[in-house]
């Protein structure tokens, strides 16, 4: 009886130990196949971060939007693996579970709210991405609590048809879902100057832009870590330059 029980027992043992390789084997090819995807996109779009900036238009929007029309611009933060397309949906659902080629990925995509416009021209507009633990996509985002690291990466370039858009980043932190970072109509001038002093205060930057109320608003927002279901870890940053292609 005892030598059926351990059978049993080893055998239960064995089953769980290959459930268990086949799981972290799974992540290990989703990984593998968005990182693949990920390239592939940097491809298609020229590599813009390589580009010369006189260049007539550093990404190759034809490319990728034979690939998906919903592409409308890029994000590059140098020295940073975030290097990609920027989608918008129908709604904020579609693009967590889908790569800009529309494929089924858990990398998702780097997507616009779908209450944002695609000229980048609200007064606060957010971009979302996951939380890649190979730091793709928004994954790199956490580090900027480290004030050394976000000194020296404290530029977002948005890649336009037409125009680039330059952005200052002047806060990083860990936010509710409810928080105020996460309003996009303001009823006046108060309301959007609250928002401001409260991505101020949440964040321990002395940035040397202090955003107004006369200023557009960037905010990159991702998920923290597993079970955090209503927080998010968010970087905010000030327009400061938006020069046209040639």
């Amino acid at each position: 009886m005892k030598q059926i029980l351990r059978r049993v027992l080893q055998l239960g043992l064995l089953c769980i130990a290959l459930f268990s390789a086949w799981q972290v084997a799974k992540v290990f090819l989703e990984y593998q196949k968005g990182n693949q995807i990920y390239e592939q996109a940097q491809i298609l779009a020229g590599k813009p971060e390589e580009s010369a900036r006189d260049a007539e238009c550093p990404v190759d929007f034809m490319e990728l939007k034979k690939e998906n029309p919903e592409i409308f611009g890029w994000i590059t933060i140098k020295d940073t693996p975030i290097q990609y397309p920027l989608l918008q949906g129908k709604d904020n659902k579609y693009y967590l579970t889908h790569a800009y080629n529309g494929e089924y990925s858990s990398f998702g995509s780097i997507f616009l709210d779908e209450r944002n416009n695609q000229e980048m021209s609200d007064q606060h507009t957010i971009l979302y991405g996951h939380n890649m633990k190979n730091k793709a996509m928004f994954g790199s985002l956490s580090r900027y609590r480290d004030l050394e690291y976000a000194k020296e990466h404290e530029y977002i370039q948005i890649y336009l048809p037409d125009r680039i858009l330059t952005y200052q980043i002047f806060s990083a932190y860990k936010a509710h879902v409810l928080d105020e970072v996460y309003t996009l109509e303001f009823q006046d001038n108060a309301a959007f100057q609250l928002m401001l002093e409260e991505m101020l205060s949440a964040g321990e930057m002395a940035p040397e832009n202090i955003p107004t109320t006369e200023d557009r608003i960037l905010t990159l927002s991702t998920c923290t870590s597993a079970g955090e279901v209503n927080y998010r870890f968010v970087v905010n940053a000030v327009l400061i330059e938006e020069s046209s292609m040639k």
